[in-house]
């Protein structure tokens, strides 16, 4: 069975092959021999005809078999994201495949076999329409219908699932019987290898790397057709312990009775070759090396294809084996179709380059046809972000080596797939694109954007039909934020809107950086827990961020404490510090030096000194910051502290595709510890520094306008809202005696006034004059720009498209329907103030911030100290984007720090949350009454 032969009695080749699962054999005993027995005697309980009578569902059960045998988290690391039949019907529809029998097919990551039993399943259809004799029709199917994938476990399920796909045709298979085109294979990787030198000639192989090393074929065996018969000569004598002098002599006859001629070279090849597999066999690790290279020679042979389609792995290239990605022939590749471009000034963090760029490119130049197509499911992100720059520079005009190698790409339509979340349990952004191999890409490219007015994604089982109607689909293009710039990011926009958005996009006049980046917040952010002659007692927040790390409690200078603002921290129009942050560094950003340290702000030095093999260890201390002292930031200048700042979230949206923009103004902020001061922004922000208030609010009122939301939501996605964005809205220097300019700042700040009260006092009632100002900015700024009132109306229309698919009050939903899943960082809980007096009655005010775009129904809102309950109210509603406040009174406490549960639950979304309450001491009189924390400082300070 092993071997294969049962099914190759039946006139199946291949569908066993040698010992892929043979490990259990080295584990055989009775008990497992009775196991088997037992598992046989329950299969023989069904009905043998089923495969025939009811082919899809055997089908389902093998994909679910593979799915539940692999877990799905290791399908994901290994880039495995299983295509539901709809999908894989859209796909095959938009590729234009009818189901002729005589066109080539091929899906070179086959997994399961999805596409290629519904490829089958059609050219059945063409077949009973067009009277196609069966016996001719299972010939052409396995000649043309093929796959690849580089999981046995994968190959074995599409075997089988083609072989179901197959069966009321097998009846007419031929005498000589058939082989399922799927193999176990990598679809890039093999190459033409290094000339090997013989004194008399040289020759070419081509080589397979593996975990046991090189593997190697001679061009000429391949020239000649006798690949399978070679290894099967190999695996024969090697079984049959042939010396390597007597493998040559048959190996000789063998090619003399085929009129087949080598140079000894090629001969010495394939001698060396047996060596190595004999080598292998006497470790006993033979096994499945020669049907392994017949399987991982196949993308050679195979030829090229009519269409070519599928799903590849989505995996980042970083997270591949090292081994793989030490390949030069691999990262040749990368190279030759020149996908290591960037794009200079985009994104934060390191680039990361995903292999569906690389199988798109190697799979329409290695099996594509002349005129031939493509279609994949690739990450959206490829059209927008850094890393896809050379994908994108690819896919406008394909690649040129010479006359032999290149490889023509025109893009004929692109589907964005992102609301849909179609694959199981993930929440990747998925397109499709189609290609045909010739001429170039023109654009603008057509791009149906696909939205999906749930928050769960697409059911599995749906029908592609369904799924159209209960989704909505939208008519636009993609296309180069800056024009004949290809590899700049693409901007998904109506044909309208991109004529009109010219007269505002370019280059600003301002620049932006990034917030400061500490790589440990946990020790560089802390609490205030009280303050004495200039210093401050402070308690680094050891909890938060993935880096977890002792508390330390210590007094450190006053000068060296910063209010810390944060991405929670920031909302349209408004943004207000919520915690504190240790900088030593000077006001131009330099770090300070050791020696200065020590004698200028010796505590903190000391406070520092308990964290030096952690802040050691950060990676940018090796990379950018060598010979800085071990406690350096990075992204910290002069213009950290400058007096204004126009902030953004580096991360804001849903997962969209498309980034939800707004800025506020952050100014210096009045603390009650630390006086007026400068705000430090952290990573998760983005700001332009500016020292003028009139300013700061003028290019906030442009940046909110829906003018330039709508153009950063084009092209951006909801994680990487960078510096980059002033490359492309072009806002100009601020004039205070432009009159436009001036109305601008002061509705800006009028918009900003409004935030405040709507946040901190919670004044709903305001949120309509809020909408009234917000619209005069969008006219104030359109005839800053020469933005005509219909042109306007256009951008809203498409911002509208983007955001929120242009979908009109909806129904109330059933009960069914309203099981949605909220994403845990949609809902923001709040609770203000957390610090005050001892021994006083106070009310607090907890809120709801729904970040959604659903209603929060039957909210019920638990406040509890020590297990006591100070609120527990029931909200009706919580509306899209909305925030509702409860206010509780809180006992009278003694001083120090207190623990609040906040308990959060509404449909099927629960969750718990702890929050410091801190207690303010009164002063007092007499040093014997006060309370521990004044005696923690008093030792502290040495009294």
């Amino acid at each position: 069975m092993e071997e294969g032969g049962i099914f190759a009695e039946l006139g199946i080749k291949n569908f066993l092959e040698a010992d892929y699962f043979a490990w259990y054999l080295d584990e055989w005993n009775d008990e497992i021999a009775g196991l088997i027995y037992e598992i046989v005697k329950k299969l023989l309980d069904y009905e043998p005809a089923t495969i025939e009578l009811s082919p899809e569902r055997v089908k389902d059960l093998f994909r679910r078999l593979y799915q539940n045998l692999v877990p799905r988290d290791i399908r994901h690391k290994l880039g495995e994201y299983f295509t539901p039949d709809w999908l894989a019907e859209l796909v095959l529809d938009e590729v234009g495949y009818d189901g002729d029998p005589d066109k080539r097919v091929l899906d070179p990551a086959c997994g399961s076999g999805t596409f290629l039993v519904l490829v089958i399943k059609r050219i059945k259809e063409y077949a009973e329409e067009h009277f196609i004799d069966k016996r001719t029709l299972l010939t052409k199917i396995v000649k043309n219908v093929q796959g690849i994938d580089l999981n046995p476990l994968a190959v074995l399920a599409a075997k089988a699932n083609y072989i179901i796909a197959l069966a009321d045709l097998l009846r007419y298979r031929p005498k000589e019987g058939i082989e399922i085109p799927i193999y176990l294979a990598d679809s890039i990787s093999i190459e033409r290898g290094r000339k090997w030198e013989t004194l008399a000639k040289q020759h070419i192989d081509i080589r397979l790397y593996t975990s046991e090393g090189e593997f190697w074929i001679p061009l000429d065996v391949i020239h000649s057709n006798i690949l399978v018969d070679l290894l099967y000569w190999i695996d024969q004598y090697i079984k049959a312990e042939y010396s390597e002098n007597e493998f040559e002599k048959v190996l000789k006859e063998h090619l003399k009775r085929r009129n087949i001629s080598f140079s000894q070279s090629v001969i010495s090849s394939i001698k060396r070759l047996f060596r190595k597999i004999k080598k292998l066999e006497k470790m006993g690790k033979n096994k499945i090396w020669t049907q392994l290279l017949k399987n991982s020679f196949a993308p050679i042979l195979i030829g090229k294809f009519d269409y070519v389609i599928g799903n590849p792995p989505w995996i980042n290239w970083e997270n591949l084996p090292e081994f793989y990605r030490n390949m030069e022939e691999i990262k040749d590749l990368w190279d030759r179709y020149g996908l290591l471009k960037t794009t200079k000034g985009m994104g934060l963090g390191k680039v990361k380059r995903d292999m569906a760029m690389l199988f798109v490119a190697r799979c329409l130049d290695r099996f594509t046809k002349e005129n031939g197509r493509l279609a994949f499911l690739v990450p959206f992100t490829v059209y927008k972000t850094q890393a896809g720059a050379g994908f994108r520079e690819f896919l406008a005009k394909g690649y040129w080596k010479d006359e032999k190698a290149n490889s023509p790409c025109k893009v004929l339509k692109i589907h964005d797939l992102v609301t849909l979340y179609p694959f199981e349990g993930a929440v990747n952004r998925t397109s499709l694109i189609v290609i045909e191999k010739s001429g170039k890409t023109e654009f603008p490219i057509p791009c149906v954007m696909w939205h999906n007015p749930r928050s769960k994604g697409i059911d599995q089982e749906a029908e592609l039909e369904e799924v159209k109607k209960t989704t909505r689909q939208f008519d636009l293009v993609l296309t180069p934020i800056i024009e004949n710039k290809v590899e700049s990011p693409w901007m998904i926009i109506s044909e309208k809107a991109y004529d009109i958005i010219k007269k505002i996009r370019g280059e600003s006049f301002y620049k932006a950086h990034k917030g400061v980046d500490t790589s440990f917040n946990s020790i560089y952010w802390v609490e205030i827990l009280a303050k004495r002659n200039g210093l401050l007692l402070i308690r680094n927040c050891g909890d938060i961020g993935k880096k977890k790390i002792k508390k330390v409690q210590e007094t450190v200078e006053e000068e060296v404490i910063f209010p810390l603002a944060r991405g929670r921290d920031h909302k349209k129009w408004f943004i207000s510090p919520s915690g504190y942050i240790i900088i030593p560094h000077d006001i131009n950003g330099k770090c300070f030096p050791e020696k200065f340290i020590k004698i200028k702000h010796p505590k903190l030095y000391s406070f520092l000194l308990k964290f030096k093999p952690e802040l050691e260890k950060r990676a940018y201390i090796s990379l950018t910051k060598k010979g800085e002292p071990f406690y350096t930031l990075q992204n910290i200048g002069p213009y950290t502290f400058s007096k204004y700042k126009v902030v953004w979230k580096h991360i804001a949206g849903k997962i969209s595709g498309k980034a939800e923009f707004s800025s506020a103004v952050l100014t210096l902020c009045v603390d009650e510890n630390l006086g007026e001061k400068v705000v430090i922004p952290d990573h998760s922000l983005v700001f332009i520094p500016i020292n003028s208030k009139a300013e700061a609010y003028f290019i906030s009122g442009i940046l909110n306008s829906t003018i330039s939301m709508f153009i950063i939501a084009s092209y951006t996605i909801e994680t990487h809202i960078s510096t980059d964005i002033l490359n492309y809205v072009n806002i100009p220097k601020f004039n205070p005696k432009n009159p436009l300019h001036q109305k601008l700042s002061q509705l800006s700040q009028k918009a900003h006034e409004i935030a405040k009260k709507i946040y901190e006092e919670n004044r709903e009632d305001l949120k309509e004059d809020l909408k009234k100002i917000e619209e005069e900015i969008d006219k104030t700024v359109a005839k800053l720009y020469e933005i005509t009132d219909e042109e306007l109306k256009e951008i809203r229309k498409c911002l509208m498209i983007l955001k929120e698919g242009e979908i009109p009050e909806e129904e109330e939903e059933s009960e069914e329907e309203q099981q949605i899943v909220l994403p845990r960082e949609d809902i923001e809980i709040n609770v203000n103030p957390l610090l005050i007096e001892e021994n006083k009655q106070q009310e607090l005010t907890v809120s709801v911030q729904n970040n959604t775009d659903k209603p929060l129904k039957d909210v019920k809102l638990e406040v509890k100290l020590k297990s006591k309950s100070l609120l527990a109210e029931t909200i009706k509603e919580v509306k899209p984007n909305d925030l509702v406040s409860l206010k509780f009174r809180v006992p009278k406490l003694k001083g120090g720090e207190y623990e609040l549960e906040i308990i959060f639950s509404s449909q099927n979304v629960k969750f718990k949350e702890l929050r410091k309450l801190f207690v303010k001491q009164r002063k007092r009189v007499k040093k014997a009454k006060s309370s521990l924390l004044d005696d923690e400082l008093e030792k502290l300070l040495g009294g």
